[in-house]
């Protein structure tokens, strides 16, 4: 099974040199009552330039 790094590695290298790509993801959240279904999570990997200019990545919710 693929975990959320993987799936965003996968999304960045298919993205060509944009800066930001959306993708999705099956989520499992904590079981509420019986119900242990997942939901499909929407995703933003952006890859940017940190303080001293090192590649620096984001994935945000």
């Amino acid at each position: 099974m693929w975990d959320v790094l993987t799936m965003a590695r996968v999304a960045g290298r298919n993205s060509g040199h944009a800066s930001s790509v959306n993708f999705k993801v099956l989520r499992i959240a904590p079981p509420v009552g019986t119900s242990t279904r997942p939901t499909l999570a929407d995703l933003v990997l952006h890859i940017g330039a940190g303080d001293e200019g090192e590649p620096v990545i984001t994935i945000m919710g």
